[in-house]
């Protein structure tokens, strides 16, 4: 069932005016996001979801991010109902960081992600793997993951322990779900990094393999821009394809959930799983 409506309703009370939706971007049962144009504030994205605790982690994640010096847009408004939260950004003009850009670009992504990772975390912001192994239940689900053969699903259950049990880097501030979608560029610079709901404390090689795991290939620009060093290289070689395969578990749990067919990740981890280990690529 669509919030959409409710939501339009809730910001126009906010704004006490009228709301006219330019371009609805995500209407789901939990969650809603679209484009408005409003006289005062101008071209703004208006989201809002059931989850209002993740949208106030999303809030305090822009905030330290900002105080990093990381581009991300202001937060015009953000506010609670009973039912959902809402918040409110400006537009951000830009195009998300994809196979087709330069590696000078891949390296500024990098530059900008070890500036968030070298910021404090705001205290009260959840850790990675703090509500426990949260991803590997689908690996025993009906579906296409549950459907696996078992020597794979073992393979995959394997790694995701050795994900959540491996001596981890200090608690770091996290963007937490870092796929290039959320990094804009605009005149070859990162005009914005966006969508904190998933802010973390935690082991930067999270965010690392997030931005990289669909294009390894750039995973050495990547981190020639974060100035990593040849331990911290060895330490993201080693956690790697066990973080990979928990994001990639994760994503396939909340695809099934939006009824999103998650067939290209299923077969990425059935990859992994019938190669691993892999062959060092940094």
């Amino acid at each position: 069932m669509s919030m959409l409506v409710s939501v339009i309703r809730a910001v126009e009370g906010r704004l006490a005016r009228r709301v006219i939706v330019a371009e609805v971007l995500v209407d789901h049962y939990d969650r809603a996001v679209f484009r408005s144009s409003d006289p005062d504030l101008g071209e703004v994205v208006v989201k809002a979801q059931t989850a209002i605790v993740d949208l106030a982690v999303e809030v305090e994640g822009m905030r330290a991010a900002e105080s990093a010096g990381v581009p991300v847009p202001a937060v015009l408004a953000h506010f609670d109902t009973t039912e959902f939260a809402v918040l409110m950004i400006p537009w951000t003009a830009g195009n998300p960081l994809g196979p087709e850009n330069p590696d000078a670009d891949w390296h500024r992504a990098g530059a900008v992600l070890r500036r968030l990772h070298d910021h404090p975390p705001p205290a009260g912001l959840p850790t990675l793997f703090g509500g426990g192994d949260e991803s590997t239940p689908v690996l025993y689900r009906p579906g296409p993951v549950g459907a696996l053969p078992d020597p794979i699903r073992h393979r995959l259950a394997e790694l995701t322990a050795r994900a959540m049990a491996a001596p981890q880097a200090p608690g770091r501030l996290l963007h937490g779900d870092l796929s290039p979608d959320h990094l804009l560029f605009h005149d070859g610079r990162v005009a914005a990094v966006i969508d904190f709901g998933l802010a973390r404390t935690g082991d930067p090689v999270w965010d690392l393999v997030r931005l990289t795991m669909w294009h390894r290939g750039r995973l050495s620009t990547v981190l020639d821009g974060y100035r990593a060093t040849r331990a911290f290289r060895h330490h993201v070689r080693r956690l790697y394809e066990p973080f990979t395969v928990a994001h990639h578990l994760a994503a396939c749990d909340w695809l099934i959930d939006h009824d999103i067919d998650p067939t290209p990740t299923v077969r990425e981890l059935t990859r992994i799983a019938t190669e691993y280990p892999p062959r060092p690529t940094i």
